[in-house]
């Protein structure tokens, strides 16, 4: 669902059926591009290359499918973005022609008009092949060199994706982000507002899809909670004031010192998530969490009434509650609360096991 005009001069040998572009130009959406190169009719045969002309992100946002570059349709961009491509290779009925594409940015910035903030010093080498064959299986995506700089914080990083049928990834992400900034350029579908900066250093390693996970899939890394705040959408408690790490060691997750509030309460847990790896996994994902859980005052009523509530519970205003979670998910605290308030009950120093 794009347009698409063609504009060209090119050569034609109707004896050996070639035809050769001396030059065209090629205009997707509001992009443009220069084309050059032959089509061999007699042969089946493909060699073309393609060249940005002014190229800014739409040019890039340009070549995804109207149901993806829809939701980017009103970013920009400042600063040099390059695109070049090529596809080489016979076409017809048993055989596809193999597509290269080079693009990238030099000391780039990103931006929606609607806000103030910006993605600044945008560098970044990107690559894909089609591969030999032309198949998903030997598609590969790279993004090498990547760095930009968020409110005066940086951040790096490489993907390696390849494999689009069994995908493999390797990610590398290292820096820190103001979180604010992060969601002026997401939806905000859950979270109305957000504070804090979070610091990270993670390299996550393997398949995506294969359902033996612990042998093919490695995550490793830290990532550092500063002063986190949300509020989401909707009735739900906002969380203020998070901070803790969060460490990746072979695909276990240990939760240190992460503290906080929702709305009045108070939390700090210490604990691990055994094997994340599941979390990538259509099939078998279950996730158990074992925590020491401290607070000085947990209100129960608030709780039940907002965030860890069911729709039933917020619609009907009664005096009963309904607390559901996944089944896929086992929690294993071991509490220690100093005060806690539920209805009439007023409760002082509780300790004790809680296994949901």
């Amino acid at each position: 669902n794009k347009i698409i005009d063609i504009t060209t001069a090119f050569e034609v040998d109707l004896k050996e059926k070639l035809y050769k572009f001396t030059s065209g130009n090629l205009r997707i959406d509001k992009s443009e591009f220069e084309v050059i190169g032959s089509i061999n009719t007699a042969e089946k045969l493909l060699d073309l290359k393609f060249q940005g002309l002014n190229t800014n992100f739409q040019s890039l946002n340009s070549l995804l499918s109207s149901d993806l570059s829809k939701h980017f349709r009103d970013y920009n961009s400042k600063g040099n973005v390059y695109f070049r491509s090529s596809i080489q290779g016979n076409y017809g009925s048993t055989s596809i022609p193999s597509v290269n594409i080079e693009f990238g940015a030099n000391n780039a910035s990103f931006f929606h008009p609607s806000f103030k903030k910006q993605i600044e010093d945008v560098n970044v080498e990107g690559y894909f092949t089609s591969g030999k064959t032309n198949r998903r299986s030997t598609y590969r995506l790279d993004l090498k060199h990547f760095s930009c700089t968020l409110e005066d914080r940086n951040l790096q990083g490489s993907l390696a994706l390849q494999n689009f049928n069994d995908y493999h990834l390797d990610l590398v992400l290292n820096g820190e982000a103001d979180v604010n900034t992060l969601l002026l350029l997401m939806p905000k579908k859950y979270v109305k507002a957000a504070f804090g900066n979070v610091m990270m250093d993670i390299h996550v390693n393997g398949k995506l899809k294969d359902p033996k996970l612990t042998q093919n899939f490695n995550a490793n890394g830290e990532i550092t909670l500063q002063n986190l705040s949300f509020v989401p959408t909707g009735k739900k408690l906002p969380l203020n004031k998070i901070n803790g790490s969060l460490m990746l060691r072979n695909n276990d997750l240990a939760v240190s010192n992460l503290e906080g509030f929702i709305g009045s309460s108070d939390f700090k847990l210490n604990g691990f998530v055994k094997d994340i790896s599941t979390i990538f996994s259509r099939k078998n994902r279950q996730y158990k969490m074992q925590a020491d859980l401290q607070s000085q005052f947990i209100d129960f009523d608030e709780l039940l009434k907002s965030n860890f509530a069911s729709r039933d519970t917020v619609s009907s205003q009664n005096k009963q509650y309904e607390f559901r979670i996944s089944p896929r998910i086992t929690l294993d605290f071991n509490c220690e609360i100093r005060r806690l308030n539920f209805r009439r009950f007023k409760g002082k120093n509780i300790n004790g096991n809680v296994v949901i």
